[in-house]
């Protein structure tokens, strides 16, 4: 919940200053017109419940049993999927930022001030999936779970690395 909680406010402040920059058009449009975070969302979402309810199982261990106990009551196992869904849902939101903020780097130039926000505003997606790692206590005994949220970390952080690059090199190719 905590993670979710934390994803929310990190989007709306990420959508409430990409608004206010009022970058290029295109960036915005494919930012947050395009859906593919939702696309990324669903295809990650099926995968977590085909692990919760197949591959789990037959591995001999059980997350959904370790979270809820051996006879959950469906409302836990509801409340559990949906929390799951809006956490699953900003981690997708938050990758899509960060690809689009490198294709962001590589197509358009900003000045200092404007390079200097949005470097911040890719710190957020970095920050963002740093709290996702509080997760990792949970899936410990499911190394798949655990090398998704560290890979998501690790993949965050490299692209946002290459974009700062790629927009610093801009500006200082610029002067």
């Amino acid at each position: 919940i905590v993670v979710a909680v934390a994803g929310s406010w990190l989007m709306l402040t990420f959508s409430r200053t990409v608004r206010r920059l009022q970058p290029p058009r295109t960036y915005r449009r494919l930012l947050f017109g395009s859906s593919i975070e939702l696309a990324l969302s669903v295809l990650a979402f099926v995968l977590f419940v085909t692990y919760l309810f197949v591959v789990d199982p037959r591995d001999g261990g059980s997350l959904l049993t370790e979270l809820l106990g051996p006879e959950p009551p469906v409302i836990a196992v509801v409340l559990l999927l949906l929390v799951t869904w809006d956490v699953i849902y900003r981690i997708g939101a938050c990758w899509w930022a960060t690809v689009v903020g490198f294709w962001r780097a590589l197509r358009h130039d900003f000045d200092r001030e404007t390079t200097a926000k949005l470097t911040r505003l890719d710190a957020l997606n970095v920050a963002f999936a740093g709290v996702q790692v509080a997760m990792v206590p949970f899936v410990l005994g499911h190394p798949v779970l655990v090398a998704a949220v560290i890979g998501h970390l690790f993949a965050v952080v490299v692209v946002s690395i290459a974009t700062v690059a790629l927009q610093r090199r801009a500006i200082d190719g610029g002067e």
